[in-house]
C-alpha cells in the first residue's frame, strides 16, 4: 500500500511538474508572440512612414524638375523669339545693302555720265 500510494504521489508530482512545465512553455510562447506583433507593427509603421517620405521626396523632386523644365522652355521661347527678331534684322538690312547698292550703282553711272560730259565738253 504504501509502495501504490508513493507511485501515486510520484505520478502526482510529475503530472504536477509537467503542467507546469507546459503552462511556462505556453506563457513562454504568448509572450514571443507578443512581441514578434508589436515588432511587425512596429516595422509596418516604419515601413509606411519611410514610403510617405519617399513618396514626398518623390513629389518634391518631380515639381523641381518641373520648374527646371518650365524655366528652360521660358528661356527657349526667349531665345526663339531674338533669333526670329534677329532674322527679320538681316532681312531688312539685306533689303537696304539692295537699295543701297542699287543707289550706287545709279550714282556711279551718272558720276561716269558727268564725266564724259565734262570730257567731252573739254
Amino acid at each position: 500500500a504504501r509502495v501504490a500510494a508513493k507511485e501515486v504521489e510520484v505520478r502526482d508530482t510529475i503530472q504536477q511538474e509537467n503542467s507546469e512545465a507546459r503552462r511556462k512553455i505556453i506563457e513562454q510562447s504568448v509572450a514571443t508572440a507578443k512581441k514578434l506583433q508589436a515588432d511587425l507593427q512596429a516595422a509596418t509603421l516604419k515601413a509606411e512612414e519611410d514610403m510617405k517620405q519617399q513618396d514626398s521626396d518623390h513629389q518634391v523632386r518631380v515639381k523641381d524638375i518641373l520648374g527646371q523644365v518650365q524655366t528652360q522652355k521660358t528661356i527657349s521661347d526667349k531665345l526663339e523669339a531674338e533669333l526670329s527678331s534677329t532674322k527679320d534684322a538681316i532681312a531688312s538690312l539685306k533689303e537696304q545693302l539692295e537699295v543701297s547698292s542699287k543707289a550706287a550703282a545709279e550714282a556711279q553711272e551718272r558720276l561716269a555720265d558727268v564725266q564724259q560730259k565734262l570730257t567731252t565738253a573739254t
